[in-house]
């Protein structure tokens, strides 16, 4: 796939009529809609329009990345500061396209997005920067910036900087508010905790949990010993162990992120009627 094009919001609204025969996607990750796909896909999926993207970059702090173009729908991931987004379409003050970091498709508010500006460093500490407005803006750990400007040195790391403990990453999320659809400091889900975690190794990986099962390498047998780094992934679940008992995870179950015995998190998902309680395991960082 070609990367999305940034010159101008005109390309945004690019029309083409193909024909041919449709092939099966995923909606999460292919921006497919009844009257508009990303010509991207044009060769494997019929529509009766197509529209080539443009890369725009988030200008808010966070913004919500919903399922449907509405204020009100549900939350399916979150856009950071810096963070790029293909845009496809605007309809009534809503961008649509995909997050150019995973390809989740979804809408965010138009006037959320700007100018791309290619990333140079990842906050690793909260810190503020100056804002569209003139004024002080408060960035959440994981936004994106393009140059350092007078964020203090600790506060950042190059983009390709890889965390010499990545786990210890996940950890500094404890006790963070469980957020569905979130990816930050300020609210985070299961699977948004172990994609931050790996982006800070150097690790892509998928939005949700049956992605990042099904898509990620590293797959080790159930009945390994426990190490620190093993993800360990549950029916619509996953978490990352801090050492040979111990799972770190955001857990609606408590409403934040927690350090739990693995043990007990698998009675619990057990007598929820989900049998076995771990489908799979993955061992992407070092122990």
């Amino acid at each position: 796939m070609g990367k999305p094009s940034r010159h101008g919001e005109g390309a945004a609204t690019e029309r083409f009529r193909l024909e041919g025969r449709s092939q099966s996607f995923d909606p999460r990750v292919d921006a497919i809609r009844p009257d508009l796909a990303d010509v991207a896909l044009a060769s494997r999926h019929f529509a009766p329009h197509y529209a080539k993207a443009v890369a725009r970059s988030c200008v808010v702090a966070r913004t919500p990345v919903r399922a449907k173009a509405d204020a009100d729908s549900e939350m399916v991931s979150e856009l950071l500061f810096g963070e790029g987004f293909a845009l496809l379409d605007i309809t009534g003050g809503w961008a649509w396209g995909y997050c150019l970091h995973d390809h989740y498709v979804g809408y965010v508010p138009q006037d959320t997005l700007g100018a791309y500006v290619e990333p140079a460093f990842r906050l690793i500490a909260p810190a503020s920067v100056t804002g569209a407005n003139g004024q002080p803006l408060a960035l959440p750990v994981g936004a994106l910036l393009g140059d350092a400007g007078s964020v203090p040195a600790d506060a950042i790391a190059a983009l390709d900087t890889k965390a010499d403990d990545a786990v210890a990453t996940a950890e500094a999320m404890f006790d963070t508010p469980y957020l569905w659809g979130g990816r930050s400091n300020e609210g985070i889900d299961c699977s948004g905790l172990i994609q931050t975690m790996l982006a800070r190794a150097g690790i892509a990986a998928p939005r949700d949990s049956d992605q990042q099962l099904g898509g990620l390498n590293g797959d080790i047998d159930l009945a390994a010993p426990y190490q620190r780094g093993d993800i360990l992934y549950f029916p619509d679940h996953v978490g990352v162990m801090i050492d040979d008992k111990i799972l770190l995870h955001a857990t609606q179950h408590y409403g934040k992120v927690v350090k739990e015995a693995l043990a007990d998190v698998v009675a619990r998902i057990e007598s929820e009627g989900h049998s076995p309680a771990i489908i799979g395991r993955k061992r992407l960082l070092a122990g």
